[in-house]
Order: C-alpha cells, then sequence, then structure tokens
C-alpha cells in the first residue's frame, strides 16, 4: 500500500465537499428561492444537483487516485493543479450518469416519480450545462481542494514519521 492510496478517503471527502459548493455557486442563480414556486421544490433541485456532483467528484478522485496517477516528484502547486483538473475533467464527464442513477433509484422507491425521457435530457443537459457555464468556478475550486489534499497529505505522512515518503 502506497502513501498515495492511505488518504483516499480523505481526498475523497475534499473533493465531493468542494463539488457541493462549486454545484450550490453555479446553480443558485438559475434556481433561485421564490414566491411562485415551492421552497421544497428549489432545495430538492439543489440538493439532488448537489449530491450527485459530490458523489461524482469523490468518485473521480478515488478512481484517480486509485490507479496511481499522481506525479510525486513535482512541485506542491505542479501535483495540485494537475490533481484538480484531471478530478474536475472526471467529474463533469460522471455528473449526468450520476443524475440518471439517482433518479432511477428516486423511481425504484418512490411509485409517484416517473422515469422519463426527460430525466436523460436533464442529466445529459446538466453534464454539458455544467462544463460549459461552471467550468471558470469548478476548476479554480479543484485546484483549491487538490492544494489542501497536497498539503495535507504530506503533513499527515509526516507526522506518521513516514519521512522517506514525503517528497519535498
Amino acid at each position: 500500500m502506497t502513501a498515495a492510496s492511505r488518504y483516499t478517503y480523505l481526498g475523497a471527502a475534499i473533493f465531493a465537499g468542494a463539488a457541493v459548493v462549486a454545484s450550490l455557486v453555479v446553480l443558485l442563480p438559475f434556481f433561485p428561492p421564490h414566491l411562485d414556486y415551492p421552497l421544497g421544490a428549489t432545495v430538492q433541485k439543489l440538493a439532488s444537483m448537489s449530491i450527485a456532483a459530490g458523489i461524482s467528484a469523490a468518485l473521480s478522485f478515488a478512481l484517480l487516485n486509485g490507479l496511481g496517477w499522481q506525479p510525486r516528484r513535482n512541485s506542491l502547486m505542479l501535483r495540485a493543479t494537475l490533481l484538480g483538473t484531471l478530478v474536475v475533467a472526471g467529474a463533469h464527464l460522471l455528473i449526468g450518469v450520476m443524475i440518471a442513477l439517482m433518479a432511477l433509484i428516486a423511481a425504484a422507491i418512490s411509485p409517484q416519480f416517473e422515469f422519463s425521457r426527460d430525466v436523460v435530457t436533464v442529466s445529459i443537459v446538466t453534464a454539458v450545462f455544467g462544463v460549459y457555464y461552471g467550468l471558470y468556478i469548478t476548476v479554480p475550486l479543484g485546484v483549491a481542494a487538490a492544494i489542501l489534499f497536497e498539503w495535507l497529505e504530506q503533513r499527515l505522512t509526516l507526522a506518521r514519521g513516514n519521512r522517506a515518503e514525503v517528497v519535498e
């Protein structure tokens, strides 16, 4: 087991949190609470999109970390920029799939939920829209999350006494 795989849950949690924040920042102007639309429906839309974004970012990080893709010899900023950009790209690829899966689960649980072409259309539009509109928010937040993860990983590895695994 390498030092990179030791902190997979920590990195997945950091990236999931950053993805939830990014999705709320991107989507809130399009789904603002107002009197004509019930607050519960607005919260449900925002929550489902944020959960899908968080899960897709965590899966993207876990996949990249599990493959052992990270260069260990470069500077922290270069590693973090590469990690953040790749995780965001993977999360954007997975978000449409996550929305469709969540809709399938909702259709299986609730008899009132109808799974139709609209759900698939919304998931595809959300994935494309997220890349087009949210890229200027998601990439910097992904890089910031990667900087936090790389810094924490380095500090935790030093604290465990594995100084040979840490590359300055």
